[in-house]
């Protein structure tokens, strides 16, 4: 996701893509990190639940 912020800084810098458009996809990316995030502390969850079980 980093890495893809800082495509569209590049981006909005070489002027490839409007500032409404830079703020548009910027809140996409946060949402996009938001879920991974809360899927990744699901997951671990799921893996402390399962080890602990044994």
């Amino acid at each position: 996701m980093f890495e893809l912020e800082t495509q569209m800084f590049i981006a909005l810098d070489l002027k490839y893509i409007t500032n409404d458009e830079f703020k548009s996809l910027f809140k996409e990316i946060n949402k996009c990190k938001k879920l991974l995030n809360g899927f990744i502390k699901y997951h671990k969850s799921l893996l402390l639940t399962s080890t602990e079980n044994r």
